[in-house]
């Protein structure tokens, strides 16, 4: 996700085709244009017809030998993401690259019987063979049944969309399969954790996956727990 975000002041609301309101009725000042439906726009050699978001037509604005075309129009026509911010009173035209954030700090679907958010800060103090490890976040997760403890409706859901990248370690105290789950219950990607060690992991997130989880596996009939730890998105 490297594109670049344009931010352009809005100064009609008509081009962008979104009511700005109150801020635009005390910040805006009345001109005379020429709606000038006779320019043609050509893209590539082919005669556009420019529409708005509901499909009616609109056309370039003419105004002190400037012309002006319909940035919503365009933007759908070099399959450009554009949206409004009210917040900054500005049209945002592609996309920007996300900061790196962490996983359990997005939206979710909430904790279950066999996974949770890590809130008890010694549950992030994890004994390898480097030595005692401290993380900031985690989720856990419940081997409760050996191999039969697996199943996607059990895990947290966690909102991914627009990120491209999830980093984590894995921690589990008994061998276990690892499984990431997407917002359909199909998996995403599935791994190896060895007996109280950590795994490691930073892998691409396919722009189809809006949603995660995770659950493990262990051997037959045997207990435990796994733990995701300091999962990041960016």
């Amino acid at each position: 996700m490297k594109k670049h975000l344009i931010a352009m002041a809005v100064t009609f609301a008509l081009v962008l085709g979104t009511c700005v309101g109150a801020y635009a009725a005390a910040n805006s000042s009345t001109i005379s244009a020429l709606l000038n439906p006779r320019l043609k726009v050509v893209y590539n050699g082919v005669e556009q017809q420019l529409t708005d978001a509901a499909g009616r037509p609109v056309y370039p604005i003419s105004y002190n030998n400037t012309t002006y075309l319909p940035v919503r129009a365009i933007s759908g026509l070099l399959d450009m993401p554009i949206e409004f911010d009210s917040a900054s009173y500005a049209v945002l035209m592609g996309t920007v690259e996300k900061q790196p954030s962490s996983l359990v700090k997005q939206s979710n679907s909430g904790g279950t019987k066999y996974s949770s958010i890590i809130r008890d800060a010694d549950e992030l103090k994890i004994k390898t063979g480097d030595g005692l490890q401290t993380y900031s976040s985690g989720i856990y997760w419940d081997i409760w049944n050996g191999s039969g403890s697996i199943s996607p409706e059990r895990a947290i859901k966690f909102d991914v969309k627009g990120y491209s990248t999830l980093s984590f370690t894995a921690w589990a105290d008994v061998d276990s399969e690892a499984v990431i789950y997407d917002q359909n219950g199909k998996i995403f990607s599935n791994f190896k954790i060895p007996a109280n060690s950590t795994v490691t992991k930073t892998m691409d997130l396919d722009s189809s996956v809006t949603k995660i989880g995770f659950a493990a596996n262990g051997p037959v009939g045997k207990s435990g727990s796994m733990k995701i730890l300091d999962p990041t998105v960016k």
